[in-house]
């Protein structure tokens, strides 16, 4: 009755996980490449609303200490190569040309409602500092073309050590309903941008004000593939089947 009862909770798990819900969450750290001891945490939720519309959250948490110091002034990566995916717009306008596009974000779609915070596309474009390559998509405290490879803007909007800020791009496009969350996700984690000196990176987070005098600036970069939520509980409702029956199986 007892392996039953486990085999059955197991699989109850692993059914709940890969019933694939319309959303799911990445969630990762960075670390300062500069050595500052900056650090964020992001959470990353693609939702699928139609064929021709979507929506990318992205949630920065700046967990850097206090003791260390550092404002978050921006983001970006690189938008993700899906067959029969056109994005035709993202957060902005963007064209599938490549053509340069900044758009300022409206308070709708940041929480808490700053003004000021505004999209950049440039396929490989966005230049990032500290020998990290190029990326293709980004959003930063400043409309200039090289705000983020110089550290953004040193005024609001940014993101103090301990709080978090959520942007809510809306993407329009085909074929977005054509995948599952994790698979867009996963998606972006495989474009890594355009390597330069120190290598190539999945996503930058961009610092300013670091350190004791607050004139430094850092990127915060992670190069490891994090496995979505979902698939997570499905792998462990899955090891847990595994388990129960080899455990037993040495009862027996």
């Amino acid at each position: 009755m007892t392996r039953k009862l486990g085999l059955y909770c197991a699989f109850i798990i692993s059914l709940l996980a890969f019933a694939a819900p319309a959303s799911a969450t990445i969630s990762f750290s960075t670390g300062g490449l500069a050595g500052t001891g900056v650090t964020a945490d992001v959470g990353m939720t693609y939702q699928s609303i139609s064929d021709t519309a979507s929506r990318l959250t992205i949630s920065i948490t700046n967990t850097t200490l206090l003791s260390v110091g550092g404002f978050v002034t921006g983001f970006a990566f690189n938008l993700p190569s899906l067959h029969g995916v056109n994005f035709t717009s993202i957060g902005g306008d963007i064209d599938d040309a490549g053509k340069q596009q900044t758009t300022e974000l409206t308070t709708a779609n940041v929480n808490p409602g700053d003004t000021g915070w505004w999209t950049r596309f440039d396929y490989e474009g966005i230049k990032a500092p500290n020998g990290a390559g190029r990326f293709d998509f980004g959003v930063l405290n400043h409309s200039t073309a090289n705000a983020f490879i110089n550290g953004g803007n040193g005024k609001p909007p940014y993101i103090l050590e301990g709080d978090t800020t959520d942007f809510f791009l809306d993407i329009t496009g085909t074929g977005l309903d054509d995948f599952s969350s994790a698979s867009f996700e996963s998606a972006i984690f495989n474009e890594l941008s355009t390597s330069g000196s120190a290598g190539a990176f999945n996503f930058g987070v961009r610092f300013q004000g670091v350190g004791p005098d607050d004139q430094n600036s850092d990127l915060a970069t992670m190069t490891v593939v994090p496995v979505p939520s979902a698939l997570a509980l499905g792998l462990i409702g899955l090891a847990s089947v595994s388990w129960v029956r080899r455990r037993a199986n040495n009862i027996a």
